[in-house]
């Protein structure tokens, strides 16, 4: 502050008094950052840093409200005549939020995968091969995940999205005034390899809290002599720098204290009671720079930890543990008269390119013939058919051009892009690690997105089509006896069936209508079957051969049944089957003759529909003769009514079909029912 006016009216006019000068200051929250600065010393020591610095600013006007350079101006063991908050020092990871912020405004979204997994990148002389702090690897995580949970590996690739030079550019626009030479600055920028101040990164966190607005911090309102005359007057500059929407995307990301559990757990110092608040820390790898920025919509606060002459603090010593304390305390105190103010919602866009809306990874699902394990064919039989989900994970590079990530994807990704290689390898050796570990590929959460129920697979899906279910494998089948048309009089019939085929037989099945006879597993296929539970009638009888893979074929011959020697007799006395009726004609009255000469256990009807197949009565113990039940269908269709009947010790037997047509009448069927009334 004494800079500037010295830099406006000289030294002399200054330094001997001849100004009085009315400051943005709001004496209680500078008390109270004081107060909390020297309270925290203490602790803060224990972790090797002896300094700390605070910036609180109105984000609606760009007034600073509380500046504190040092915990201790009068201590000169630690420089605390420096003023810290307008040094120059690396803001670690508390400077990712602006790269993802120019990253919503290329296209990506908080739903965008990036592979957290090492990868090389080119650097001056050597490779650069960022490091998560915990030197661990998340393989595919949502860039709302990877900024809050603060990994540094999709941060950097963030960065190589968005381009180095674009992102000083925007820095710049932001009102960071420490990127003037561009040749200091790489990819590890997004890192903290490039060093701010805690006014100007303060002031372009309250850009984010003012919804994309920029106001020039303000520390003097009015300048006036002693005699009362005014001499300036001050207002910040605003202008817009952000679109409204793109800042409140970063508010929402920054505000989600549930994305950012997995790595600080529920309960951190990045959280107010009752009140939104966005926040980011940082600390610098080698320990020299701890930080914490956060802000609500009406206020916003940077705290820097550390130690003046740049030696290290403590291994630890970071954002959340000595620069936190000291914001959520002052936040606290702060706000605590101030209006709670939600951060605005955001529209946070859906793009019809999937990378881009949190698939990143190419997903097809396809029907697999089990024994081929290629597609399956209309000749695959159901049993050796299997749905899978094949996921295709790739790096993005090989579906996003950076320099249009929401036009088409590269052609030929390998020469469209110099990282792509690195890239790919890096995702695809991650992933069959994770494979020849038996370890989720992917998190639980992202496992819940995938259908139920159906396996996955990684890689590929074929491409050819089941070449063992065709035409040329099925088997052959014939019936040898009986004869077709023949007529059994007798309650027993002696079957044999001859089978081949070129993978050889699997099993015959034996079919009497659509009853199951019996399965006959070896040769010779030969089977004989009481019939003593039909009662006389035209029957089918039908042989399906199988090979060891459900290749099949049948065949099926026409028989008559009748014999003196019917056991039970069941027959349909009314109505007539192939009847129609209008619905005004029901309930129609069902009457079947049943002559048997044991015990009746129980008659089922059954009713079926095109749709539905249901239950209409059950008669416990009934005895021979006339059954008769009230039939009333709920809607017009063609209906099959059947019976089962339990004789007791004989097994169940089943009554010919009962077709029945229930319609509208026409017209003119209605104009005769009125004539004839």
């Amino acid at each position: 502050m004494r800079e500037k006016l010295v830099e406006k009216y000289g030294e002399h006019m200054v330094n001997q008094g001849g100004l009085i000068v009315k400051t943005s200051l709001d004496l209680d929250k500078q008390k109270m950052a004081e107060e909390i600065l020297s309270e925290r010393a203490e602790t803060n020591l224990s972790y090797g840093a002896t300094n700390a610095a605070l910036v609180s600013m109105d984000p609606k006007t760009g007034e600073i409200l509380a500046m504190v350079g040092s915990v201790d101006y009068f201590n000169d063991e630690i420089d605390g005549q420096v003023n810290v908050t307008t040094r120059p020092r690396q803001p670690g990871s508390s400077l990712k939020p602006m790269v993802y912020t120019l990253g919503w405004q290329r296209g990506y979204t908080p739903s965008t995968i990036l592979f957290d997994v090492v990868t090389s990148f080119p650097g001056h002389g050597r490779n650069y091969e960022p490091k998560n702090y915990d030197l661990s690897q998340r393989g595919p995580v949502s860039l709302r995940k990877a900024l809050q949970g603060s990994l540094n590996i999709p941060a950097v690739k963030m960065l190589y999205l968005v381009g180095v030079d674009s992102f000083l550019d925007f820095a710049t626009e932001l009102g960071y005034s420490t990127f003037e030479d561009r040749e200091r600055f790489g990819l590890s920028v997004v890192l903290g390899g490039g060093e701010v101040t805690l006014v100007d990164h303060t002031a372009a966190y309250a850009i984010l809290a003012a919804d994309g607005m920029y106001h020039e911090p303000l520390s003097i309102l009015e300048v006036n002599l002693i005699n009362g005359e005014l001499l300036d007057e001050f207002e910040s500059d605003e202008k817009r720098v952000l679109d409204e929407n793109i800042a409140r995307i970063t508010s929402n990301v920054l505000s989600d204290n549930g994305a950012r559990a997995y790595v600080f757990g529920g309960s951190n110092p990045l959280t107010l009671p009752g009140r939104p608040v966005a926040a980011k820390t940082g600390t610098t790898n080698d320990y020299r720079d701890a930080w914490t920025m956060g802000y609500t919509p009406n206020l916003v606060t940077g705290v820097w930890a550390g130690n003046n002459d740049f030696t290290e603090m403590n291994r630890g010593a970071g954002g959340s543990t000595v620069a936190a304390p000291i914001w959520q305390s002052y936040m606290r105190q702060a706000l605590a008269d101030m209006e709670v103010e939600q951060f605005g919602t955001p529209k946070i866009p859906v793009p019809d390119k999937s990378i881009l809306s949190g698939q990143g990874f190419g997903m097809k699902q396809v029907t697999i013939d089990k024994a081929s394990e290629k597609l399956a064919t209309e000749h695959t039989p159901e049993s050796f058919r299997e749905e899978r989900l094949y996921i295709e994970a790739h790096t993005i590079l090989y579906y996003v051009d950076k320099n249009n990530p929401t036009g088409p994807a590269p052609a030929d990704p390998v020469s469209a892009d110099p990282q792509f290689e690195k890239w790919e390898g890096a995702v695809q050796g991650w992933i069959q690690a994770q494979l020849e570990k038996e370890e989720p590929i992917f998190s639980e959460e992202q496992m819940a997105e995938l259908p139920d129920d159906i396996k996955i697979e990684y890689g590929l899906p074929p491409q050819e089509e089941d070449d063992l279910h065709i035409p040329e494998n099925n088997p052959t089948v014939t019936i040898k006896s009986p004869t077709d048309g023949v007529m059994l009089d007798e309650r027993r019939a002696e079957i044999a069936v001859q089978a081949t085929a070129p993978r050889g037989i699997g099993r015959v099945e034996i079919f009497f209508d659509d009853v199951l006879l019996g399965t006959l597993s070896n040769p010779p296929f030969e089977l004989s079957a009481s019939l003593k539970a039909f009662p006389n009638g035209f029957y089918t009888l039908k042989a399906v051969a199988y090979d060891d893979i459900d290749n099949s074929s049948e065949t099926s011959i026409g028989l008559q049944l009748q014999s003196e020697e019917s056991y039970i007799k069941v027959n349909w006395i009314q109505p007539d089957s192939n009847s129609t009726f209008t619905p005004d004609q029901t309930p129609i009255a069902l009457q079947l003759n049943i002559d048997s000469p044991d015990p009746i256990n129980q008659i089922t009807f059954f009713e079926q529909s095109e749709e539905t197949q249901n239950i209409l009565e059950a008669l416990i113990s009934p005895s021979s003769g006339i059954i008769e039940i009230a039939w009333e269908p709920e809607s017009t269709g063609t209906y099959r009514l059947y019976t089962k009947v339990s004789v007791e010790g004989s097994g169940i037997f089943p009554s010919p079909s009962l077709y029945l047509t229930i319609e509208e009448p026409t017209d003119e069927e209605e104009e005769e029912e009125e004539s004839e009334q």
